[in-house]
């Protein structure tokens, strides 16, 4: 299970922000994970409960939301949201040679810290 390296990623970065803002203490972690990005949310969380004890996260509340994926069609030049599991089509105009621009990734977004 690779959440488990990237929750000691995540909980050492956080860190690293926290000591930098000159912060003791980690109260809430705010994720964006995109559909595409391979992470598992819910593999994630429990992932979490267990490695942020000791740590500067020891008390903290993980929060995730998920990013739908959004592609860009170099056809009718636009962007949208599919649902599909297959992005090879533009879902407006059904072309081929989209890219997806967003729901790859994996993002702190906020951190409350004291």
């Amino acid at each position: 299970m690779h959440e488990f390296s990237i929750v000691a990623s995540l909980i050492e970065n956080c860190e690293r922000i926290a000591k930098e803002n000159n912060a003791e203490s980690i109260f809430e972690i705010y994720l964006e994970i995109g559909r595409r990005s391979g992470v598992n949310a819910a593999l994630l969380q429990r992932a979490f409960e267990e490695f942020k004890v000791g740590s500067m996260c020891d008390g903290a509340k993980l929060f995730i939301e998920d990013v739908e994926v959004e592609v860009f069609c170099e056809f009718c030049k636009k962007q949208s949201q599919v649902v599909e599991i297959c992005y090879t089509k533009c879902p407006l105009c059904q072309n081929e040679g989209v890219k997806i621009v967003k729901g790859t990734e994996m993002l702190i977004k906020r951190l409350v810290m004291e």
